[in-house]
């Protein structure tokens, strides 16, 4: 894994990126954990397993590399709601979702974690705080 910090194009706002080992299937706009010393996958909130999420992809570098945006700006997103503050879901790997969806007649087991807030409907402004995971029974 290799870090990079730098400002964003001329912009006040920084971003913190990552490089790091992923499987075929990780995808870009996936929020991911990481699985090991240098690898990451997507992240799921239906088990403390796949979580903490640490950032969004952001690029796919290779078919098994890609960049990871751990706090900053990603512009990866198609109909994101300008202000809406976005998690990681715990019905699709890697996606992100405003609301918890726990299924009808089943107690919601799942791990909260804010991701980031909508920019507007392309970019997510991304800062994942471990700290603010809940879990739910």
């Amino acid at each position: 894994m290799s870090i990079l910090i730098e400002p964003a194009g001329g912009s006040v706002i920084a971003r913190l990126d990552l490089e790091a080992d992923c499987s075929l299937a990780t995808v870009v706009g996936d929020a991911v954990y990481i699985t090991g010393s240098s690898s990451v996958a997507p992240a799921m909130a239906d088990s403390k397993l796949t979580m903490p999420a640490i950032g969004i992809v952001v690029e796919k570098l290779t078919s098994t590399s890609c960049k990871v945006r751990r706090f900053g700006e990603a512009t990866v997103f198609a109909g994101l709601v300008a202000g809406a503050t976005y998690r990681v879901s715990e019905l699709v790997p890697g996606a992100i979702t405003l609301n918890p969806a726990p299924l009808p007649g089943i107690l919601p087991i799942f791990v909260y974690q804010s991701m980031g807030f909508g920019v507007n409907g392309s970019t997510l402004a991304i800062d994942p705080d471990p700290s603010d995971r809940v879990i739910v029974y």
